[in-house]
């Protein structure tokens, strides 16, 4: 990383595990390190628990170990063995702000982690839910919490799952003056899910105030074989 640049990568792992239940997480780790993405904003990945069973790890530490030391957990999901969320993890210092609860329908918990990067920006990873009125009331807490503690020209990310099947959780974005990456490159949404055969753009990285100079989803092996939902990642610079 720069003075001026860095990377971001946002990525559902699907709590480690691929088809019947096998576990991928050492790969999914691989991957991730190969990228060599400054930060990363993984859904659906299990924090530290208080149990014993072996089978059962800290997948935020087992990632971070070595590469991103820098990390901050929100507990999504609790349930009796384990528990999974939402985190950003980085090569660099973070500072955490807030883990917010999103949470519109009792059985559906979700939440977001917000953190500031050292080149002073603002950093939120989101996992939206899977109905469009909650992922619409979702979005209306996030907007609204950005209005309250992101001063209106300080730079921002919004990257994760947004579950956004129909796309019009788009257009609301674009009109609160965020950009999305993929349409540096391709003038469409990146197709992520299934990862097998992506027809749906789920997963997206949205900036404000900040410059895209790259942006790529990652379909090639061994990325289909990882998660059910495909990787993206894309590389900013400050405004000058």
């Amino acid at each position: 990383m720069t003075a001026t640049e860095f990377s971001v990568c946002s990525y559902n792992i699907h709590k480690g595990y691929r088809r019947m239940s096998r576990s991928v997480l050492t790969e999914i780790k691989t991957a991730l390190t190969q990228l060599d993405s400054d930060y990363l904003c993984l859904q659906e990945i299990r924090g530290k628990d208080n149990h014993s069973q072996q089978d059962l790890c800290d997948q935020v530490d087992f990632i971070s170990k070595g590469i991103w030391p820098f990390y901050s957990y929100g507990k999504n999901v609790d349930k009796r063995l384990t528990h999974h969320g939402n985190a950003v993890l980085g090569k660099y210092p973070i500072e955490n702000i807030e883990h917010l609860d999103i949470s519109t329908i009792l059985l559906s918990k979700r939440g977001v982690v917000a953190v500031r990067l050292p080149v002073n920006v603002v950093l939120i990873c989101v996992h939206l839910g899977l109905f469009s009125n909650e992922r619409r009331k979702q979005l209306v807490l996030i907007k609204r919490w950005i209005d309250e503690h992101v001063a209106p020209d300080m730079p921002i990310i919004l990257a994760g799952d947004f579950n956004d099947y129909s796309r019009r959780l788009d257009t609301e974005i674009h009109s609160a003056g965020f950009s999305e990456v993929s349409s540096m490159m391709t003038h469409r949404r990146f197709k992520t899910y299934p990862s097998r055969l992506p027809l749906l753009s789920l997963d997206r990285i949205y900036f404000r105030h900040l410059n895209c100079l790259f942006s790529e989803c990652l379909k090639q092996h061994p990325w289909p074989e990882l998660s059910d939902h495909c990787a993206i990642r894309a590389t900013f610079s400050l405004n000058s």
